[in-house]
């Protein structure tokens, strides 16, 4: 019987519960599964509940993944580490004791993290709260096990129930929007501004939040209407404006707006509003 999927997010993050009943994976092949199910192309994995290092070592994915998990006790690191090792993988895949509390990673860093037993690791002291805190933006959990939405609410979780469909208002955190486009019969254009997502909820629904941008509203009139550039955008969740403008140059792209300080004028803004 096929395992039933279940999408989540946390502050962007997709959650993915594989299994609805057992609290277990299918034996014959979770690491492929949950890769699959997560959609994560590449970047920083944790096993949270490390048994016997079969499922952290496929979770390599050919190379697409730095891995490291989390086992239980002693018995559980060196069992683990042997079938790693055995495996040619150990390096790039590792395991450690997992400690108590505190996950030994730092805030939004985690892309992956895969957990075959999530109640078995709440009964064990392991908090949601815990595991959104190192989940990056866009990071994703896959879990096993069913955990009671109401929790999954508190800790910022909420479903995702329509296909492609993120359900949940971003986390505060930088984020610079950037689009690029050619107006009809003109040259490929951009815009880049720097801001942050503000820690408010918008009380609307889908993937939103509420984006602060200074000096947006000369900014909003004069380059994305006067440009004409369509009411959506593509999201950095970092402050990299500095990186993305000289990116956008490299495109070739020449027209390139960004706000402009106080006192400085727009092409035809009316200087006399500025004072």
């Amino acid at each position: 019987m096929r395992n039933r999927v279940r999408f989540v997010s946390a502050a962007l993050a997709i959650v993915a519960m594989l299994s609805a009943g057992s609290g277990r994976c299918r034996a014959d092949g979770p690491a492929d599964e949950a890769l699959k199910a997560a959609g994560v192309r590449a970047g920083l994995c944790v096993d949270l509940d490390v048994a016997d290092g079969r499922l952290t070592a496929g979770l390599h994915g050919g190379g697409r993944f730095l891995v490291h998990g989390l086992a239980r006790d002693e018995a559980g690191v060196r069992k683990a580490r042997q079938f790693i090792e055995g495996s040619g993988l150990y390096g790039p895949v590792s395991v450690d004791l997992r400690p108590a509390g505190r996950l030994p990673y730092a805030d939004n860093i985690v892309n992956l993290a895969v957990a075959e037993d999530l109640p078995g690791l709440l009964a064990g002291g392991l908090t949601l709260e815990e595991v959104a805190r190192v989940l990056a933006p866009s990071g994703v959990l896959c879990f096993g096990g069913q955990v009671d939405e109401g929790r999954l609410t508190a800790a910022g979780l909420v479903r995702r129930d329509r296909a492609g469909e993120l359900e949940g208002h971003a986390s505060s955190w930088p984020a610079d929007p950037t689009k690029r486009v050619p107006p009809a019969g003109d040259p490929l254009q951009s815009y880049i501004a720097e801001g942050e997502i503000l820690d408010m909820d918008p009380r609307s629904f889908g993937g939103i939040g509420v984006f602060a941008i200074p000096g947006f509203a000369r900014f909003y009139r004069h380059v994305l209407i006067g440009r004409h550039f369509p009411h959506h955008a593509a999201v950095a969740f970092a402050r990299c404006g500095r990186a993305l403008f000289d990116a956008v140059g490299l495109l070739g792209v020449e027209r390139i707006g960004t706000p402009l300080p106080p006192g400085t004028a727009y092409p035809g803004e009316n200087v006399f509003d500025l004072a």
